[in-house]
């Protein structure tokens, strides 16, 4: 156990926590990416054809069970091999090459993308999760399922363009270790 408070693990340097390395990575970068763009507009063309072409509840709550559910089963694969690919990326670094990142301080600047990924995916399927039970019940929760609905569309979006972006920053970062090797 270590003897920092919450406070002090927060704004520590050395610290692993979530909210630090997001903060850390910046918030910026986050808000004002393709991702988070891609995933309004998403946003928006729900929003209308919720209240431009689907006036009729019982048609929207159908097409909004098959895309949550769409949501969910993509969400848990991508989630699964977020997971496998930050296996596979730690796997193939050696112990010195990790000790150098660590000493350096950029090895949690690299290992932050995954987890932040892994995160989204986690709560979208959370968040999808929540939205079928919600349709299956229609007639108790038609306000909640409005606004949750946009709502996983926006996670679902981000979180799938998060997972490509993921992609080239894992080239980049096996691209550094073959660097390192080969020196």
């Amino acid at each position: 156990m270590s003897n920092l408070s919450r406070k002090d693990k927060f704004y520590n340097p050395d610290s692993s926590s979530f909210l630090y390395l997001l903060f850390n990575f910046g918030l910026r970068h986050i808000f004002f990416s393709w991702d988070t763009f891609l995933a309004i507009i998403g946003v928006i063309f729900v929003v209308l054809l919720r209240f431009y072409f689907f006036t009729s509840i019982c048609v929207y709550t159908k097409m909004i069970d098959k895309i949550v559910y769409i949501y969910i089963t993509v969400g848990a694969s991508l989630f699964a091999i977020v997971l496998a690919s930050l296996a596979v990326m730690t796997a193939l670094t050696n112990g010195k090459l990790i000790g150098l990142l660590l000493k350096e301080k950029t090895l949690h600047d690299l290992l932050f993308p995954f987890w932040f990924v892994a995160s989204s995916w986690g709560t979208t399927i959370l968040v999808g999760l929540v939205l079928y039970i919600l349709v299956q019940n229609i007639e108790y929760f038609i306000i909640p399922i409005d606004f949750l609905f946009p709502i996983s569309t926006f996670l679902f979006i981000f979180s799938l363009v998060a997972s490509v972006s993921l992609t080239g920053h894992t080239i980049r970062i096996i691209t550094e270790v073959a660097k390192y090797f080969e020196e």
